[in-house]
Formats: C-alpha cells, structure tokens, sequence
C-alpha cells in the first residue's frame, strides 16, 4: 500500500479486481486529543500532495468553493489562527475556553502554512468557483465570537483588515495578463452548492478532495471518483460568470458585495 500510494499506482489494477462501489479514501481528519499534532499532520499532508502535483507535466487545480479557499487564509496569520480557532471551539466542551487573542498560533505551525501556499500559488493553472456569498459566511462566523466575548475589537480590526488584504488578492487574480505563464480562472456561481470540492489533475496523476466537518478533508485517487469530481466542478462552471480578464461588471459587483461584507466587521469601539 506505500508503494502504490508513493508512486499512485492503483492497487485495484494490481490486484485484478475492485469492489463495486469501492474506493481507497485518504483521511486527514483532526484530532481533538491533539489537535495541534493533527493540525500539522493535515498541513504536511497538503504539502505532499502539492509538491506531487507541481513535479509532474502540466499540472492544474480546480477548486469550487462556497467557503473563503484554505488555501487563501493559509498566507493571512489571523484568518489562518481564526480557522483553527473557530474548529476547537467547536469541538471543545470546556466553558473556560480561552479567548481568540490567547490562543497560540505556533511559528512551526504558521511556517508549515507559509510552505504550503508557497507550493501551491506555483501552480501554473488554477480554476477558482467562488459562491456569491463567500465572504458573509465568514463575516457571520467572526460575529458569532464577538458577541460570546472571546473576540475583541483589537482582534475584530486584524481580522477585517486581513480580509481586505485576501480580498485584495482576488482582484490581483483577475487582472493577470493572457500572456503570463501562471493561469488564474475565476467563477463566480450563478447556483448554490452545498459543500467545497476540489480536484488535480497532471500528467498520470489525478486526487480529489472534499471539505467535511468544517476543517478536515478526504482526499482520494480513484479513478472512477476523480473523473465525477471532475465533471461536477465542470457543470458548476457552466453555471457560473467568468470574472477574470473578463466580466468587468459582474466582477466589479461581486467585489464591492464582499467588500460590503467585510466592512460589517465594525469594533464597537468605533460604532
């Protein structure tokens, strides 16, 4: 089994057979008895799989997302802290919960997302699917821990300030010229979809993944689930404006919509 997964052959082929209905599943699903551990487990998980993808003839990446993508927050130190933060609230009973500001956000942590980003904005062609709404589920959530206490206004203003910045980044996306070696498509979906999906593909190489339970992932390499993944995200694509290099006015819409989002984000302190 780490032959096959090391050199993605497919055991089902060297066996001669396969189940009905059968795939191999790579769980990355964190821990609450460790959850830093596990957290960093999920990070080099992500690694290895970018660094596979971007050694292999044209590799490319199709993520739809109805969330703000991981793979944004991970270059935004307090969007990155607040994700892992809102995860073990969740998962945590505790009512002496410490506050968003007294977490510790290790730096062996922080530079494993700095790695994975790095690996990953290499990609040389990336399709982005983004819900109308990506932003407001995030906005929602920050507001949800500024009235239970545990986020402050210094904290509030970092965090908005940080949302701007990825906002930022996005229009920087759309503005790449037709020439450039690095490809960056960008949708904006016309329909709703229930949860994010991601698929890669490059030469003799194909893995898909699926967000579950806020910040885990399942990861497989079947063949049969990849190529559904694939004409999923495809179909989404179809429903769905293109706002980079294009769409100027659906582009500018989306843009001052998450814009309007994020300035919800107000501490009281200046209301």
């Amino acid at each position: 089994m780490k032959i096959v997964a090391k050199y993605n052959i497919s055991l089902d082929s060297v066996v001669g057979d396969k189940m009905p209905g059968t795939a191999m599943i790579s769980t990355n699903i964190m821990e609450v008895s460790d959850p830093i551990a596990s957290y960093k487990e999920y990070l080099n998980s992500q690694i290895e799989l970018f660094k596979e993808l971007s050694k292999r003839e044209n590799p490319k990446a199709y993520l739809a997302f109805n969330l703000i993508p991981y793979v944004f927050y991970s270059s935004h130190y307090t969007l990155s802290k607040f994700r892992l933060y809102r995860w073990l609230h969740q998962m945590n009973n505790s009512a002496n919960f410490p506050s968003f500001k007294e977490m510790e956000f290790s730096e062996d942590v922080w530079n494993l997302h700095t790695e994975m980003i790095g690996i990953f904005s290499a990609l040389p062609d990336i399709s982005y699917i983004f819900d109308k709404s990506l932003f407001l589920k995030q906005v929602k959530d920050i507001f949800l821990f500024v009235q239970l206490g545990l986020v402050d206004d210094d904290s509030l203003s970092l965090l908005r300030q940080e949302l701007l910045q990825l906002l930022d980044d996005i229009i920087q996306m759309t503005s790449i010229p037709l020439d450039s070696p690095i490809k960056r498509s960008l949708y904006v979906a016309n329909v709703s979809f229930e949860s994010s999906y991601i698929y890669f593909e490059a030469k003799n190489f194909q893995a898909s993944s699926m967000r579950i339970m806020g910040i885990s992932i399942i990861t497989t390499k079947d063949p049969l689930i990849c190529e559904q993944q694939k004409k999923w995200i495809e179909s989404l694509k179809r429903y769905s404006t293109l706002i980079s290099m294009s769409g100027e006015i659906d582009r500018f819409t989306f843009i001052n919509q998450q814009k309007e989002y994020i300035n919800q984000l107000i501490p009281s302190s200046k209301k």
